[in-house]
């Protein structure tokens, strides 16, 4: 297994077989220990929001396991190759492994993070400016592909609020608010994580969120169903500062957090609900339901479809999804055939009958 040998000197290295590494030419590549402030995924990783750290970890060891596929690599094997060895030749055979692995999206994501890393080496010095600059210089992987994911189907929304409203403890109040806060927002699973009390005005139903990348934008929880289930939680949870959505005991008391927990800030704050909890309570909901195959990322693309549907221009859309660009924004549009169809109908083309030449009747 590829990883750290225990011991004292520094660096420590393990050689790897000439006929494991990425290059027939190139059987130099060696895995070393560096001090986590010179390590490239190190910085690379902790360089990144919450939400894309795990995303970009799994990315880079797909990078690792692509170029050492015989070998039984470790977790940690991001952390100790020697990404600042990467010359074109060896990001040129990666680049196309990974157009005969993945979809092209995957794909590009993977050389997204082979860019970042390669950045970070250079910029600890690493590497050289114009080894880094022809090393990154790959260009994407192009193609197509049908998008991931779907919108919600009509009556899944309301069998998913009678599901909840069916569970008469505490939790049925919380989920409810919860999903009808997901379709009538869009909000991502971290955003929804990092809800406090403080951020939503109960009054004109302006809601902050924080995004990607720390940055705060507002939406407006006006769906009728949503904002008066979002008030009958709030009555049940009470105004008591801490996060909006908050673990519940089995028994119905509202978790308090600890000096230990992460959530902590002062007193006996309230326990907010985690991204892998609020995914579980999604899941649950839907099944109970008897609905297949429904993510918590399907309302926020159900969101934006509704949004384009009722005729909420492109710009307006991208801006409460929170997308840097309004690219992203229109990936996400799921509308069907019958939008697609009635579109098509609103294009006028004059009707002009041909008529087969007339031949005159002896």
């Amino acid at each position: 297994m590829l990883s750290a040998q225990n011991s004292s000197d520094y660096p420590d290295t393990l050689a790897v077989k000439p006929q494991q590494t990425i290059s027939e030419d190139d059987a130099s590549f060696t895995f070393h220990e560096l001090p986590p402030s010179l390590q490239p995924a190190t910085i690379y990783i902790q360089s990144l929001g919450q939400g894309s750290q795990r995303t970009m970890k799994t990315a880079l060891f797909a990078l690792v396991h692509l170029m050492f596929p015989e070998e039984d690599l470790t977790r940690d094997a991001i952390l100790i190759f020697p990404w600042e060895r990467l010359r074109f030749e060896h990001t040129s055979i990666l680049r196309s492994r990974l157009a005969d692995a993945y979809k092209h999206t995957t794909a590009n994501k993977h050389l997204a993070a082979l860019r970042g890393v390669l950045r970070c080496a250079w910029q600890l010095e690493l590497m050289s400016a114009e080894d880094y600059h022809k090393a990154a210089s790959i260009k994407a992987v192009r193609g197509t592909s049908l998008p991931a994911g779907r919108s919600l189907k009509e009556g899944e929304l309301r069998a998913l609020l009678l599901a909840c409203s069916q569970d008469k403890t505490i939790r049925g109040c919380r989920d409810l608010a919860l999903i009808a806060l997901l379709f009538a927002t869009g909000l991502r699973r971290q955003e929804v994580m990092t809800l406090d009390l403080a951020h939503y005005d109960e009054e004109t139903h302006k809601l902050r969120v924080v995004g990607k990348g720390q940055k705060e934008r507002e939406v407006y929880v006006e769906a009728p169903g949503a904002h008066v289930a979002l008030h009958h939680w709030l009555e049940v949870r009470s105004r008591e500062p801490g996060p909006l959505f908050v673990r519940i005991r089995r028994g119905g008391h509202l978790v308090r957090a600890n000096a230990t927990d992460s959530s902590y800030k002062e007193g006996n704050a309230l326990q907010g609900l985690t991204e892998q909890g609020i995914y579980a309570i999604v899941a649950e909901r839907v099944e109970q339901s008897g609905i297949l195959k429904l993510t918590t990322h399907d309302f926020r693309r159900s969101f934006i479809s509704e949004l384009l549907d009722n005729g909420v221009d492109l710009s307006t859309a991208q801006k409460l999804a929170g997308h840097a660009s309004p690219v992203t924004t229109a990936r996400y549009d799921r509308r069907g055939d019958v939008t697609k169809k009635k579109a098509a109908g609103t294009l006028h083309v004059p009707v002009i009958r041909w008529q087969p030449e007339q031949v005159p009747a002896e």
